[in-house]
């Protein structure tokens, strides 16, 4: 399990960014996405990674640590403590999956911050008049 001095940088790192994304919000709300510079400046934090075993690069905090750095993320922005769950969550299936499955996704070489639940194919994001909502194009 992750040494706590470990878990304070990763919170102490998404505090520091905390205002910057709350000012970049409404922005990424207009979009309907975050920029490629909000998903970089999060996986900077460790954020993503922190999940998955230390065997592989991770900081493997337990659940509720890892409830505690997405929480402090989602106080700043909402969606962006989704991308984190969703990012983090996503990265420790193949590092559980053994070392072989680790190699042939090069989890080691980057952290995925990028993956979803959605169903893969064309899709979009549609505005409703309250939120966004995925529709998949077939």
């Amino acid at each position: 399990m992750m040494h706590p001095k470990g878990l304070t940088t990763v919170l102490e790192k998404v505090r520091k960014l905390g205002p910057t994304l709350r000012e970049r919000a409404l922005e990424a709300e207009r979009a309907g996405r975050h920029s490629d510079e909000t998903i970089a400046d999060l996986d900077a934090t460790g954020a993503f990674k922190i999940g998955s075993p230390a065997e592989f690069g991770g900081d493997e905090l337990s659940v509720r640590q890892q409830l505690d750095v997405v929480s402090e993320v989602a106080k700043w922005d909402g969606s962006c403590g989704w991308i984190v769950w969703v990012g983090a969550s996503t990265n420790w299936i193949p590092a559980g999956s053994g070392a072989r499955v680790v190699e042939l996704v090069s989890l080691k070489a980057r952290w995925s911050a990028s993956l979803s639940a959605l169903p893969a194919g064309p899709s979009a994001a549609l505005r409703t008049r309250i939120s966004w909502r995925h529709r998949l194009r077939i």
